[in-house]
């Protein structure tokens, strides 16, 4: 399952909140001393989908000029190679930058001149023993005859010990324009109750900053949906822009599926939802497809290239889409199978898992 961190996801980020700026005119200058990139090898900086500026690297440097209006306090960027087989993600605000790093170690690059990189690099120091240990543990998972026994344990453990170090530096840090970008996307994944503790703690500019609207947003939808319990009902467009809810779909029983264009295991997963759909539609099985797309033609394209033949909706607000929101999904491919009488039976069913139930429910 991929959680809801995908690369376009994280590439555009813009503060509400204001700042002073030491540039003039937006113009700021991003320097380069890096070490291990051969002479010439160009470098990208991309905002979202736009490219800002690219140089080459000469000798360990580069030089780069950044356009950021004033009406924009902060932005991130990703800093990338060609390839993308070195990138970094930086924090962008009105100063001159430096970076400083070795190819092989890219993603942990210094960055000096934005306050908001000194808090993002202290997080990221803060969960690394964390990251450490969940590598190690993956190395022993797929090293051949190794006792794995315990090891699904461990690793649980440590994502548990890494979730809640980074809530106590959201606690620790409630000024902090980091903690509300890191809240925003994290909230479904830490709960509405403790996303509504971190979020009260915050101070008011970051409770009216873009990510305390998001926050603000999740925490006003999010429903309590477990299994055994009611599905929620929600409405939104097709491709043609009609209106359809969920509760339209009269079958006896209904999936309800998140997936979307840029995710690879939900692509990987769609062949074996078709032949499951094939075989069960005439028996009383239906499925809403929702995608957590924001471009309108990705979305499509990947409906007609994977020939999925059910009901598409999709508001095209990311992550930020509204059903996902109200069902707290955190990761896709994710869904929920829902009865005639509106319980939810099972979620995150994938391929036989989800054929074997539907024969039980509709023989």
């Amino acid at each position: 399952m991929l959680k809801l961190f995908p690369l376009g996801l994280l590439l555009l980020v813009v503060f509400s909140c204001k700042k002073e700026s030491s540039s003039t005119n937006g113009s700021i200058t991003l320097t380069g001393n890096v070490t291990g990139f051969a002479d010439s090898t160009w470098i990208f900086l991309r905002q979202g989908d736009t490219a800002k500026d690219s140089a080459r690297i000469v000798g360990g440097k580069f030089l780069m000029t950044i356009a950021l209006p004033d009406s924009v306090p902060a932005v991130q960027m990703l800093l990338h190679t060609k390839d993308y087989s070195a990138y970094r993600f930086l924090w962008v605000e009105h100063n001159d930058l430096v970076v400083e790093g070795e190819k092989t170690k890219f993603r942990q690059a210094h960055v000096t001149g934005s306050v908001l990189e000194t808090d993002s690099e202290s997080l990221q120091k803060h969960l690394s023993v964390f990251d450490e240990r969940g590598d190690s543990l993956m190395t022993l998972l797929r090293t051949p005859q190794h006792d794995t026994t315990g090891i699904g344990a461990k690793m649980r453990k440590t994502r548990h010990e890494r979730e809640q170090a980074e809530i106590q530096f959201l606690r620790d840090h409630p000024a902090s324009l980091v903690s509300a970008y890191v809240l925003s996307v994290m909230g479904s994944t830490y709960g509405r109750e403790t996303t509504a503790e971190l979020f009260n703690g915050f101070t008011a500019p970051l409770k009216q900053s873009q990510f305390g609207k998001e926050i603000e947003r999740y925490l006003r939808l999010a429903r309590e949906i477990n299994v055994g319990g009611k599905f929620a009902d929600f409405e939104m467009a097709d491709s043609a822009g009609n209106k359809h809810k969920l509760s339209d779909l009269h079958a006896k029983v209904v999936l309800l599926e998140f997936w979307a264009s840029w995710c690879g295991p939900c692509r990987q997963e769609n062949p074996n939802l078709v032949k499951t759909y094939k075989e069960f539609k005439d028996k009383g099985f239906a499925i809403l497809g929702v995608s957590l797309d924001d471009k309108r033609k990705y979305w499509l394209d990947a409906i007609k290239k994977d020939s999925l033949p059910w009901m598409h909706v999709s508001d095209l607000l990311g992550r930020n889409n509204e059903a996902a929101l109200i069902y707290g999904v955190n990761g896709i491919p994710e869904n929920f199978l829902i009865g005639e009488d509106g319980t939810i039976l099972a979620s995150s069913l994938r391929g036989e898992g989800l054929r074997t139930r539907l024969k039980e429910l509709l023989h």
